[in-house]
């Protein structure tokens, strides 16, 4: 996004993380600031040797510089010769709305970014609404804490970075629009509708089912297990074991291989309805297992698990150095017996850290700058450029090369797709029915299922509609569905004669590959080799996964 320039007039997190994005990417942003400055300026104040900083202003507003606005100027006066103007609207939606469409008339290529609590049409437009309300009003707060007590919000104000994110998302597709027709756009975001599009599973478990998912303390519901947190010896670890060579591993890890003798654990949903079971076992094998043993030894047999990190373990991490993570504020030193923040100085101090971008982009990620100082950067010290960098082109002529499972890949693809991108996702043959039993079996498993029942642990995992997998059951899973609209699908098993022809045929056509296989899946696979035959053609690849 080199030479674009955004025009923030966003007071809140999700617009200042909008604009972080922005920023990450290229941009040039301009946060515009009544006189007494932003309040984001006064929030999470720590002391430092050179005086109070807020934490969450130096995070949020990295990579931008600072104007004092008039208060008196209209929008379209403020708005001059920016690319994009980025708002957040909470309350009164009106005279927003009027200001929005009398600076898109002034200037016809502006895009202009309202972000709102519950959009500007429906009965609860002029409803309020924060962080915290962003965890309520989404429905991921019902989902977290114990059933039998209260529900429980996340440790942050996460949820409204991800309304952020959807935000940058739309203004980028509204930009390569303009750059397409030469006319600008309204992207509005709702946070109610940006919340609910990150769901899992739980609309669908409620659509074809009439399931109500509900909340079930330190396990993931209803469909895997384990999939829960286990207290070690000095902490807690997470264990994700789902499919069925997870299953296999598991078992071996914890050398309880007799529960390989279990056929019908081979079915996740049942090991779901034995977790009690399950549990006992489980839990008396981690009480006897520092954390770093259990992890290594499930990593040793190919079972996702990690530590639960504490936010000490994450400034200490070892990976998150490795990759050169973390940035120091200079000046920034806080006292070690106070704040346990960073690297230590000298003088017992402790500099003050940052998270780096949320993504790398190879050769484009900006190099950082501290946020800045109440109207800093008004004498232009943003870039003077302008114009789109070299091969952007509109999203529904860009094609997408989709290796993803779970979650976040397909989720990535599933937006590109949604704003017009070709995207093909590449399936293994068996990748629909690895863990699914023969349809007969479901069948007689169903009985006498009624609307609103959780249905078996047989079907449990396909949520199909009425319960019902009927002849071609591999097209009927509901959250395959749901996760992989606006695609196209190739069966493709790269492994078998002329697979990696067609790999290569699919990649040179592509201009972006996304991929979220584990390592060791991506090399016996071949994609990264392939890849790299095609990278300097200008061929963009993403890694959804862990660092």
């Amino acid at each position: 996004m080199r030479g674009v320039r955004v025009l923030d007039l966003s007071d809140g997190r999700a617009g200042a993380y909008c604009a972080r994005l922005l920023a990450m990417a290229g941009a040039d942003v301009v946060v515009g600031e009544a006189p007494e400055g932003s309040h984001l300026r006064r929030s999470r104040v720590i002391d430092t040797a050179a005086g109070p900083i807020s934490t969450a202003w130096e995070y949020l507003r990295a990579n931008t510089a600072s104007v004092v606005i008039d208060p008196g100027a209209s929008l379209a006066e403020l708005a001059g010769d920016t690319d994009v103007v980025v708002l957040d609207v909470d309350g009164d939606l009106t005279a927003t709305q009027a200001e929005i469409a009398a600076a898109r008339e002034a200037h016809s290529r502006l895009v202009a970014a309202a972000i709102t609590p519950y959009g500007f049409t429906g009965p609860k437009s002029a409803w309020r609404a924060g962080p915290l309300e962003h965890w309520a009003l989404g429905g991921h707060m019902s989902l977290n804490g114990e059933p039998d007590r209260h529900p429980l919000p996340g440790g942050g104000p996460w949820l409204t970075h991800l309304v952020g994110a959807t935000a940058a998302i739309g203004i980028q597709a509204a930009l390569v629009n303009v750059a397409t027709t030469g006319r600008g756009d309204l992207v509005e975001v709702s946070a109610l509708e940006a919340l609910a599009n990150a769901h899992q599973w739980s609309f669908s478990l409620y659509t074809h089912n009439g399931v109500t998912k509900r909340r079930w303390g330190n396990r993931f519901g209803e469909q895997h297990h384990p999939l829960a947190l286990y207290e070690c010896i000095d902490g807690w670890i997470c264990i994700a074991s789902v499919s069925i060579h997870q299953w296999e591993g598991f078992c071996i890890a914890m050398d309880q291989v007799e529960l390989l003798a279990r056929d019908d654990f081979y079915v996740p949903a049942v090991r779901f309805d034995h977790a009690d079971e399950l549990d006992e076992i489980i839990s008396a094998w981690a009480a006897k297992k520092t954390v770093a043993e259990a992890v290594a030894v499930l990593q040793d047999n190919q079972v996702p698990s990690g530590p639960v990190a504490s936010l000490d373990d994450m400034l200490a991490s070892p990976q998150l150095t490795a990759r050169r993570y973390w940035t120091h504020l200079p000046g920034a030193d806080i006292a070690t017996d106070e704040v346990r923040l960073g690297k230590s100085g000298a003088d017992g101090a402790s500099m003050a850290r940052l998270p780096g971008p949320p993504a790398q982009i190879e050769g484009a990620t900006p190099q950082f700058r501290r946020a800045p100082a109440l109207g800093a950067g008004s004498d232009g010290t943003a870039s003077a450029g302008r114009g789109w960098p070299e091969r952007i082109r509109p999203l529904a002529g860009v094609r997408v090369v989709e290796f993803t499972i779970a979650w976040a890949g397909p989720l990535v693809c599933r937006m590109l797709g949604d704003l017009g991108a070709d995207v093909i996702k590449i399936e293994h043959p068996t990748a629909r029915g690895l863990a699914m039993p023969p349809a007969d079996m479901i069948l007689a498993e169903r009985g006498g299922w009624e609307w609103g029942q959780l249905p078996g642990p047989l079907s449990r995992n396909g949520i199909f509609l009425n319960n019902d997998p009927g002849d071609d059951w591999f097209n009927r899973l509901g959250h395959w569905n749901k996760m992989n609209r606006s695609k196209r699908g190739l069966c493709l098993d790269l492994k078998a004669p002329g697979g990696q022809q067609v790999l290569r045929r699919l990649v040179e056509t592509a201009d972006i590959v996304v991929n979220n296989y584990s390592p060791r899946g991506v090399r016996s696979a071949g994609i990264t080799r392939v890849c790299q035959m095609f990278c300097v053609s200008g061929v963009v690849g993403g890694d959804v996964r862990a660092g």
